[in-house]
């Protein structure tokens, strides 16, 4: 039960620790130095980790490792997603 309580809290501070970025990002529209293909890489990750995490919980564990998983899926998927927009309307005005 302790360590689900720790999993859970870790996983938690990750999650928070994305919405710093993405509400910058929201806020500016700016991405300048973000690489794309490193969050990718964290979001591809993140989603063999919810497989995993779904795994457990059809065994009837982990349920803290499928919550946690599953926000940071989310979050992590508007960070590459908001990094491509707005590199993609950033290059549209440098070209134009």
């Amino acid at each position: 039960m302790q360590t689900e309580l720790a999993q859970f809290i870790g996983g938690i501070i990750i999650c928070i620790a994305n919405l710093p970025q993405i509400y910058q990002i929201i806020k500016t529209k700016k991405v300048e130095g973000l690489n794309l293909v490193t969050f990718f890489l964290i979001f591809v990750g993140v989603c063999l980790m919810e497989v995993y995490a779904i795994e457990l919980f059809m065994k009837g564990i982990g349920s803290a490792l499928l919550i946690t998983t599953s926000i940071s899926v989310v979050l992590n998927f508007l960070m590459v997603f908001f990094i491509y927009r707005y590199k993609k309307l950033s290059t549209k005005i440098v070209t134009q």
